[in-house]
């Protein structure tokens, strides 16, 4: 193993992660997709029982009710998306530059 890969210590990275992964949910959110996931991937990661929720809570509900919402598919987002995936994605897009 390569001791500076990034790849083989998610911890030391975990600002990174998060910061990724609160863009790559907002770009979702805002824009249906970002880094080959899209809106319709994370609704389907929404255990069904609550879909049809969280849809109607975004449609209708006042800015509570959307907030709840939108913490639910963030936790749905997190499922969708680990600490590694979320890493494997900031390397990708580092390794760009």
């Amino acid at each position: 193993m390569n001791a500076n890969n990034p790849a083989n210590d998610v911890y030391m990275y975990e600002t990174e992660i998060a910061d990724k992964r609160d863009d790559l949910f907002y770009e979702i959110t805002t824009t249906g997709s970002a880094s080959g996931y899209s809106l319709h991937d994370l609704i389907e990661t929404v255990d069904d029982e609550y879909k049809d929720n969280i849809i109607s809570m975004l449609m209708v509900g006042n800015d509570d009710v959307k907030e709840y919402a939108k913490e639910h598919l963030l936790e749905s987002f997190k499922e969708m998306l680990d600490d590694d995936a979320i890493l494997e994605i900031y390397i990708d897009d580092k390794s760009e530059f």
